[in-house]
């Protein structure tokens, strides 16, 4: 998919010297959408030193979205995990109005993407997750962005790149 302007490739020239985990990955979303995600784990990277990884799930990560010219399209649901601290069981305020802020500030650069994107923190380990929600993740989830290798919970996305002969670099 080389050259393909959307998502994947416009994280790989804006990240790709960075050491992260760049994919080419939801190349069937409008680019206005595509640049928007794209801002908002821009700024993730950038704030937040715990951040982890940026995976896309429900409908548009399975490719079963509501076209743009529904009444209500899609939006985009992003899980952002983070590494918790020694002892930490959810997400602190602060980390959740960084998660807040970057989507916000994201729209001010792009503030007509044809879908919302739709923002949920977690912690790696899970804790206080219904686990179905986690195997339906781990299941249809597609990874946009990580710093290292994904909680145990979430292996079955990365088997599916390598499977796919999509390389990590980690």
């Amino acid at each position: 998919m080389a050259g393909d302007p959307r998502l994947g490739d416009n994280l790989t020239q804006e990240m790709g010297g960075l050491g992260a985990t760049v994919q080419v990955a939801l190349p069937w979303i409008d680019l206005d959408t595509a640049n928007y995600v794209g801002r908002v784990i821009t700024l993730l990277r950038e704030m937040e030193p715990h951040f982890l990884a940026v995976i896309a799930f429900g409908s548009v990560a399975r490719h079963e979205e509501r076209p743009l010219d529904d009444p209500l399209p899609s939006d985009v649901d992003l899980l952002i995990l983070l590494d918790p601290e020694p002892g930490q069981d959810e997400l602190t305020y602060a980390q959740q109005l960084l998660l807040s802020t970057a989507a916000v500030h994201a729209w001010d650069v792009y503030p007509n993407p044809a879908r919302e994107a739709q923002v949920v923190g977690a912690l790696t380990h899970f804790h206080h997750w219904d686990q179905s929600f986690v195997e339906n993740v781990a299941r249809d989830g597609v990874l946009l962005w990580a710093r290292g290798p994904l909680p145990a919970q979430l292996r079955p996305i990365e088997e599916r790149l390598h499977a796919q002969g999509d390389a990590l670099i980690l």
